[in-house]
């Protein structure tokens, strides 16, 4: 699982949104913050130095994805954000070791464990019996007798 944070401008909003669903990624949560990049912009004061950079108004979009749709939802937030000028926003990709849906969380078991159960539930109904050469019955595929 990986997760995709995204600091976005606020006005790109939409088009993220309907580029991640398109992609068949339906799972975003939006926070409002406020920062500035490398272009921060110093402000003149009356007396001395310049003050401190203003804080300009900005989104965290944070999307959960399985491993192999992390570049399927890079490229619709990319697609989606991008006007061709400085501040943008900035992408980071995280790998998660576990994820835990807690509604319905199984005792002492995570998304990741449940996920495996299943790809060895289901390689075990494709695997097929077979004699060995000492006559004792195995199975071809994920696991050998």
């Amino acid at each position: 699982m990986k997760l995709i944070t995204a600091f976005i401008q606020p006005a790109r909003l939409d088009g993220i949104s309907r580029e991640l669903l398109a992609a068949n990624i339906l799972d975003i949560t939006v926070t409002s913050c406020c920062g500035h990049g490398r272009s921060a912009v110093l402000v003149p004061s009356f007396r001395g130095g310049p003050d401190a950079p203003d804080l300009l108004p900005t989104l965290l979009l944070e999307v959960i994805v399985p491993a192999r749709k992390a570049d399927v939802a890079i490229e619709a937030i990319v697609r989606a954000a991008r006007s061709g000028s400085s501040g943008d926003g900035k992408l980071v990709v995280t790998t998660l070791d576990r994820v835990v849906r807690i509604a319905s969380h199984p005792a002492a078991h995570d998304l990741t464990e449940i996920r495996r159960a299943r790809i060895r539930r289901v390689r075990s109904r494709n695997d097929r019996p077979v004699a060995s050469p000492s006559g004792q019955y195995g199975t071809i595929g994920s696991r050998q007798a």
